[in-house]
């Protein structure tokens, strides 16, 4: 029985070596599985990474973001405090200023140069109203003499740091040389310069 011994023997070499390769192929299709499981483990760690990092990243920047707009916006509020600080300041320094020159005795001659400035101004004019301080009424015939061929009357105006407001009625003109205006005037030109001063410095 020799060769049914050897066809036995060949046989189940042949099977083994089948259940071998098929091993082997099931071995392989594991490891290409693995493989591919591996790797899609791997881009599903890369993309959360990717968006975890992208999160902070966005996140920082709105932080970063809102911590220069509060510090911007601190800022402009000190600024602005300041500012005003120093407007109520230089307006407190020149309305003194001002108090003290009208108290003196060349005030006078102020009024009097505002006075023959303004009725150029008003030239033509047959009639003509004079605004003054309370203060200053005692002044009113030394400056209406100033103009003799001109009818002016004289009233208490509404300002209260100085100048005078000459008007006429039938030319439709008005001239507004008061202290006050001129402080009015001041005012706009300081909050410009100042505010020029801050953008170069800043």
């Amino acid at each position: 029985m020799p060769d049914l011994d050897q066809k036995i023997e060949r046989f189940t070499s042949a099977i083994l070596q089948e259940a071998a390769a098929e091993n082997e192929r099931k071995l392989a299709q594991l490891q290409q599985k693995r493989k591919a499981a591996l790797s899609a483990a791997e881009d599903l760690i890369l993309l959360d990474s990717y968006n975890f990092v992208h999160s902070e990243v966005s996140r920082i920047h709105t932080d970063a973001g809102k911590r220069v707009s509060q510090h911007a916006l601190e800022q402009k509020r000190a600024l602005a405090v300041r500012r005003k600080e120093i407007t109520e300041e230089v307006f407190a320094g020149v309305t003194k200023r001002l108090r003290d020159f009208t108290a003196s005795p060349q005030y006078a001659a102020r009024l009097s140069g505002l006075f023959r400035d303004a009725i150029r101004s008003l030239e033509g004019a047959k009639q003509a109203r004079l605004y003054l301080r309370k203060e200053d009424m005692p002044l009113a015939g030394q400056l209406t003499a100033l103009a003799p061929d001109v009818e002016i009357s004289v009233l208490e105006g509404d300002f209260r740091l100085g100048g005078i407001v000459l008007d006429a009625p039938a030319l439709g003109l008005r001239v507004d040389s008061t202290f006050d205006g001129m402080l009015r005037a001041l005012d706009s030109t300081f909050a410009e310069l100042f505010g020029q001063a801050v953008a170069e410095s800043n």
